[in-house]
């Protein structure tokens, strides 16, 4: 997790110290962030300020909406047979999302050609290419472990605790680590529609109130074992 300048040369060298976990527990990831179409499925509404269409990612979503949505999905597929007792959906926690972003690679984005701006018109919907508003999901080139839009489009609610600015990783919990015990505040990752270049980075981290709104920001639930 993190960064370093050799690889990330606009990142915070502040709150990204780059150091080695372990993650033990296996999981699975929604390949895309939550579309507006599933969101109401679940929820019965459709929150989102860009209301584009079902294959749009929902937005103007809070953390504590998220969360709702996963424990909801949980009981529906539960219910369905669909996923066993001790398996439920949750949000990933902080090294789950950056796992599941750079898909083994080591570099700012996961695809590399050396020309920053390329990088990301190919993988994400940015300030540069977006139109200033949220884009369908699953239309960019997706990594290597088959997901789409891990940066850009919008912003993704993650399960850790912070403060208003995410604190360093030093002397950070190494073995499936879960971020701080305490805080107020919720991480958020993969920057959006709306982020510059130094925003749109699998190291890049920030955070916001859990009852916040934004249209930048949605999410991705995992499914894992209790």
């Amino acid at each position: 997790m993190g960064s370093r300048i050799e690889t990330d040369p606009d990142r915070n060298h502040a709150n990204e110290t780059q150091h080695e976990v372990m993650l033990t527990s296996a999981f699975w990831i929604l390949e895309h962030e939550v579309t507006q179409g599933e969101y109401h499925r679940v929820m019965g509404s459709k929150p989102s300020e860009h209301k584009l269409g079902d294959n749009y990612p929902v937005e103007m979503v809070t953390w504590n909406d998220a969360k709702e949505f996963c424990d909801r999905l949980t009981l529906l597929d539960r219910g369905q047979g669909r996923i066993s007792s001790p398996q439920r959906y949750r949000l990933p926690t902080e090294a789950e999302w950056e796992y599941a972003c750079r898909a083994g690679t080591t570099t700012a984005v996961y695809y590399n050609t050396g020309n920053r701006k390329d990088e990301l018109d190919a993988i994400a919907w940015w300030k540069n290419n977006s139109v200033r508003r949220t884009q369908q999901v699953a239309g960019k080139t997706r990594n290597q472990f088959g997901l789409h839009d891990m940066i850009g489009n919008v912003f993704e609610w993650c399960a850790d605790l912070s403060n208003s600015y995410p604190v360093d990783y030093q002397n950070s919990q190494e073995l499936n680590p879960t971020g701080p015990t305490t805080g107020s505040y919720r991480v958020i990752r993969g920057g959006s529609f709306s982020s510059p270049q130094n925003e749109l980075r699998a190291a890049y981290r920030s955070s916001l109130l859990p009852n916040k709104r934004s249209a930048a920001i949605g999410f991705r639930p995992v499914l894992a074992a209790e």
